[in-house]
C-alpha cells in the first residue's frame, strides 16, 4: 500500500520533463519501465481513479497512455483517453502481454 501527503488530485509524478510526447501510467513503476523500455517522457498519476484527473501541459499533444490489464486501470484509461481526444491531442492505449497485470509485472516476468 502507498500513501500521499497532501492535495493529490490532478498532480502527477513527474519522472521526466514535459515534452511534446509523453507517457502517463497509474503507478510510478510501470511509467518507469514504459519510460526506460521505450524512450518517451513519463508521468505517473497516484493511481487509476486519479489518472484521469491528471493535468498535462498544453505542449504534450500526443500521449501514450500504459493502461492496467484490470477493471479499474481499463475504465481509467478509458475516461482519460476520452478527456484527451476532447483536448484534441493524439492519444492512444498500450496494455501489457496477456497474463500480466501492468507493465513493471510484465517486466519482472509476474504473471498476474
Amino acid at each position: 500500500p502507498k500513501l500521499s501527503l497532501g492535495r493529490v488530485n490532478g498532480c502527477a509524478v513527474r519522472l521526466a520533463p514535459a515534452a511534446r510526447q509523453m507517457i502517463i501510467a497509474e503507478g510510478i513503476e510501470d511509467a518507469l519501465t514504459l519510460q526506460q523500455e521505450l524512450g518517451v517522457a513519463a508521468w505517473a498519476a497516484a493511481g487509476a481513479g486519479m489518472l484521469q484527473r491528471m493535468q498535462l501541459p498544453e505542449g504534450a499533444t500526443s500521449i501514450i497512455i500504459g493502461a492496467d490489464r484490470d477493471k479499474a486501470g481499463e475504465a481509467a484509461a478509458q475516461a482519460m483517453a476520452e478527456r484527451l481526444a476532447a483536448e484534441k491531442r493524439t492519444v492512444r492505449i498500450i496494455r501489457p502481454l496477456r497474463g500480466f497485470k501492468d507493465f513493471n509485472g510484465e517486466l519482472q516476468g509476474k504473471c498476474a
